[in-house]
């Protein structure tokens, strides 16, 4: 089976700041629960059509600063 990689920022917001970061910002939205629910959606609509297993990286700023974080990855896990 094919591979598709997919690096998803689930929010901006971030307490470190690092040096090396390239975001402009470290403060911004969280991804919701129903956004989450139609990218995942699109996501498995994409796997079946390229006939591709998803590898998704959640990723932000810092997505465990996200409220939803265990739950959208529990449901990132279970596309297919």
């Amino acid at each position: 089976m094919n591979e598709f990689y997919l690096q998803w920022h689930i929010t901006n917001q971030c307490r470190n700041k690092c040096k090396h970061c390239y975001q402009s910002s470290h403060k911004g939205e969280f991804t919701t629960l129903k956004q989450a629910d139609l990218v995942l959606r699109s996501i498995a609509e994409c796997e079946k059509e390229l006939e591709a297993e998803p590898y998704i990286v959640l990723t932000g700023g810092d997505p465990t600063e996200n409220p939803d974080f265990l739950e959208i990855l529990k449901r990132s896990l279970n596309i297919s």
